[in-house]
């Protein structure tokens, strides 16, 4: 639990759930209201799975 608490001050982290498949440029224009001119990055997944057996 002190690993999840300690990455949650790294960064904010936000996270939009789309109702359906849409492009990188939507992506982009979505994080554009959260960051304004700042840096950011974004993550192409499904699913996030921590785990010491491989998926």
């Amino acid at each position: 639990m002190e690993k999840v608490q300690y990455s949650t001050n790294l960064a904010d982290i936000h996270y939009i759930r789309q109702k359906e498949p849409k492009d990188l440029v939507n992506v982009v224009w979505c994080a554009s209201n959260f960051i304004g001119d700042e840096t950011f990055s974004f993550l192409l997944v499904d699913y996030i799975v921590q785990s010491d057996i491989p998926c």
